[in-house]
């Protein structure tokens, strides 16, 4: 007698890492690494149950970066919003628990910014966004998010720029700064 128990979708780390790596040597890197996070995350409980947990205290872990491509998971923290900054290079987040609130803007001619419609990515989400983007994530719930955030390039090694959202200046990213700038989000 045949079992009636479905089969469950899993997600393996490694082998999403190397098919990022071998995304981003394609004609359309942009277009591989969307397609491949919209499968990836189409099952979110398979990507939480297979990823390593994040540290207590800790708000990232590089699950793999070269020169090519960076790996990140992302936890974003409880009633937390950071500061608007770019990447430098295309960036493809995918969540797969909690929704992450993404503030968006254009950079003006003057190098201020010059706010866009906010999106909500939520399990299962993809957001792409192009190396000139410039993006804020928070927030507002009392629980925390997780998503993975593949990037094209050594996101750690790469010169970018993070802006004070109250006095409207530039400045190259760090993390401190980062982390100096950013807010409580309250809950939603």
């Amino acid at each position: 007698m045949e079992s009636a128990q479905s089969s469950t979708a899993t997600f393996d780390t490694d082998r999403f890492i190397q098919r990022c790596r071998e995304a981003v040597r394609t004609p359309d890197p942009d277009g591989a690494l969307v397609a491949l996070m919209r499968e990836a995350v189409s099952d979110p409980a398979a990507v939480a149950a297979a990823v390593p947990k994040v540290e207590e205290g800790r708000d990232e872990l590089v699950l793999f970066s070269d020169e090519t491509v960076s790996v990140y998971l992302v936890k974003q923290f409880p009633e937390v919003g950071g500061p608007p900054h770019d990447h430098g290079m295309t960036a493809v987040v995918g969540m797969y628990d909690g929704v992450e609130v993404h503030h968006l803007w254009d950079v003006a001619e003057d190098g201020g910014l010059v706010s866009k419609p906010t999106r909500n990515v939520g399990p299962g989400d993809v957001i792409h966004l192009g190396p000139e983007d410039v993006h804020a994530i928070s927030n507002p719930s009392v629980a925390p998010t997780y998503g993975l955030h593949v990037y094209h390039g050594d996101l750690a090694g790469h010169r970018r720029s993070i802006w004070n959202l109250k006095t409207g200046e530039r400045a190259l990213f760090t993390e401190d700064l980062y982390n100096a700038l950013s807010y409580r989000a309250g809950a939603a």
